[in-house]
């Protein structure tokens, strides 16, 4: 992992949109390099600054601009998409309405929605937070009052990669319970990515167990 001061980041920076893209978790800098957010950066080899520092978390979500750049996060950042494109997209979810629906049947109130997505490309999931949903909304509120303890972090959105092998196979199998369990165990895969702990590393592992059983 290389360290960058931002003056000689931004030489890198596109003239025209002069767009700062950045990440930040309290976790390690090589789990953040390796976040499923960054993926469609380096398909388009957009260069990304990385934050793990817990300062970084809490500053650079109030900072939009740097000179006369924008700072925006990953989860924030938009590229243009043809029609063709956008169409596409929405051939490809089509196809993988059943399995969505699948996953939101078996996590329940766990995520908020399950949705297919062209932005990753290595991972088989990853996982967003809806900023329009009032209880994010909520949550931002209460941390910025320095009351964010106890209130609970809205269901994220699950975003399931089409492309990837594993995702495919699990649209074409009829095992119920290999679905289910690769379900949970895909969302607490995109919760670690996050940075998160999680809630059951128990039932975490006794799935991993019976999906690495079934596949030997």
């Amino acid at each position: 992992m290389t360290t960058v001061m931002i003056e000689d980041f931004v030489k890198n920076v596109d003239d025209e949109k002069k767009e700062i893209y950045y990440i930040t978790g309290k976790t390690s800098l090589a789990m953040l390099k390796s976040s499923p957010a960054l993926e469609r950066f380096k398909a388009k080899g957009i260069d990304v600054l990385i934050l793990n520092e817990e300062v970084d978390t809490i500053i650079f979500p109030m900072v939009t601009d740097y000179k006369e750049y924008k700072l925006i996060s990953v989860a924030d950042a938009k590229f243009e998409e043809s029609e063709e494109d956008k169409k596409a997209v929405e051939e490809v979810a089509k196809t993988f309405e059943g399995l969505a629906k699948t996953f939101k049947e078996t996590l329940g109130e766990a995520v908020k929605s399950v949705e297919t997505t062209n932005e990753l490309t290595d991972s088989p999931v990853a996982i967003k937070v809806d900023k329009e949903d009032p209880a994010f909304m909520m949550a931002q509120m209460m941390k910025q009052m320095g009351q964010g303890g106890d209130t609970p972090e809205p269901a994220p959105i699950l975003m399931i990669n089409p492309k990837h092998d594993l995702i495919k196979k699990l649209n074409e199998s009829s095992d119920t319970n290999l679905i289910e369990d690769a379900a949970h165990v895909l969302l607490d895969q995109a919760k670690l990515f996050d940075g998160q702990e999680l809630s059951d590393t128990a039932d975490f592992i006794s799935r991993l167990n019976r999906i690495i059983t079934k596949a030997v």
